[in-house]
């Protein structure tokens, strides 16, 4: 590997390296890391570039980055850690364990698969606002449902986080971020300050981004999107640390 791009790959994976160090060189990735498993083997292991706007700190190998909805599966495992150990039953209504959620019919199981009705909230929040757990999570269970829980799917894409969050809470009084770090990953709900200084600097490929990606794709998505004001820019993704000033996945 070059000083642009270091890591390694496994013989047959010499293209990856090749299209990984195109990206970076060009400047179509300011910087980016990249790794993959095959049959449980490291066949991967990449990073370069820069993880700061002023291009002052090189990208390394224990960079974090805001991965978005990737988080969506490692929120989930985190409740299913706890159904494994009985602790939550798939089956229970959500009610049991967040009284607040006043609808009936809805699971953990509808919660999980992004069928529990509640992708946006009716209530307008403050940026500030949407970054208070208590405050956000509370006008998500007080909206009404946009379907009756498990008879339509749609991405909970700025709820399922805290959702998810106060069924865990509300179980065993933990939080997503507790229970992730309790499986020994370095993925990470909430940091300390001294993890907060490994994270890149998010930026945006187009500065329009954000308004592309809300417009275009229903009411129902814009509204969803609008739900957290301000949560997809760079602020928002790598802003102060702890849990509370963090985003959902």
């Amino acid at each position: 590997m070059n000083d642009v791009v270091q890591g390694s790959v496994a013989p047959g994976f010499e293209g990856v390296a090749e299209t990984f160090r195109g990206l970076v060189e060009s400047g179509a990735e300011t910087g980016a890391s990249v790794a993959a498993y095959v049959g449980g083997k490291l066949v991967v292991d990449l990073w370069g570039g820069w993880a700061d706007a002023g291009r002052t700190r090189p990208w390394r190998h224990d960079t974090l980055a805001t991965v978005f909805s990737a988080g969506k599966p490692v929120a989930a495992l985190a409740v299913l850690t706890r159904v494994a150990d009985g602790r939550i039953g798939l089956d229970d209504p959500v009610a049991r364990y967040w009284p607040a959620f006043q609808h009936s019919g809805g699971t953990v199981r509808h919660a999980l698969a992004h069928q529990l009705g509640l992708p946006a909230i009716a209530e307008a929040l403050t940026p500030g606002e949407a970054l208070d757990w208590e405050r956000y999570t509370g006008a998500i269970f007080a909206s009404p449902l946009e379907w009756e829980p498990g008879t339509a799917v749609g991405e909970h894409a700025l709820t399922y986080g805290n959702i998810l969050g106060a069924i865990l809470r509300g179980a065993t009084g933990e939080t997503v971020g507790a229970v992730v770090r309790g499986l020994g990953h370095d993925v990470h709900f909430g940091l300390s300050t001294a993890g907060s200084a490994r994270c890149a600097e998010m930026e945006h490929g187009a500065p329009d981004w954000a308004q592309r990606a809300v417009h275009g794709r229903g009411e129902l998505w814009a509204r969803a999107l609008a739900t957290r004001p301000g949560c997809s820019t760079p602020r928002c993704s790598t802003g102060p640390p702890g849990e509370r000033a963090s985003c959902p996945p």
